[in-house]
Order: C-alpha cells, then structure tokens, then sequence
C-alpha cells in the first residue's frame, strides 16, 4: 500500500496482517522502520481482554469511529470527482 500526499509518501508492503513470526517494513519516504515481530492477534485480543476487564480504557471513542466513516465517505466521492474532497 502506498499513501501519497503533498508532504511525503508511506509505503507498507503487506499493510493489513504483518507477516507472521517476520518483522515488518515501512517506508516513509526514503527512511525504511523495521518493526519488530510480534504475535498481532495474542496483542489484539489482550487488549480487548483488558478493555472488556475494566483494566484500561477504550483507546478510541464514537468520535473516531464517526470521523472514519467521513474520511471513506470523502474517498468515495474523491473517486467519483476526480478531486480531493473535504472531510
């Protein structure tokens, strides 16, 4: 996957389920992060545990969940208008 913007570019080879037992890469711009292996799913559910515990709070509220859904709404018609969209 590769973002592109007016300030730089971010590139993530395998963006959505990072290689199991591999560390994974992304580029911003010319400098290359390599972050560490880890278990992505025992993470997940080990937060969710904690959360569904009382342990820690939710990191992320209704807000965030409505501005996600404005920002693929605004893609959604960048696609059909061929311009960037205001959120």
């Amino acid at each position: 996957m590769q973002i592109c913007g007016k300030r730089g570019r971010i590139e993530i080879p395998i963006p959505f389920n990072a290689p199991q037992g591999e560390a994974t890469r992304i580029s911003i711009d010319d400098n290359i992060e390599i972050l560490a292996t880890c278990g992505q799913y025992t993470l997940e559910f080990e937060a969710f545990w904690r959360t569904v515990r009382g342990k820690i709070p939710l990191p992320y509220g209704l807000e965030d969940a409505l501005m996600n859904m404005c920002i693929a709404d605004a893609l959604f018609r960048s696609e059909k208008s061929g311009r960037l969209e205001e959120v």
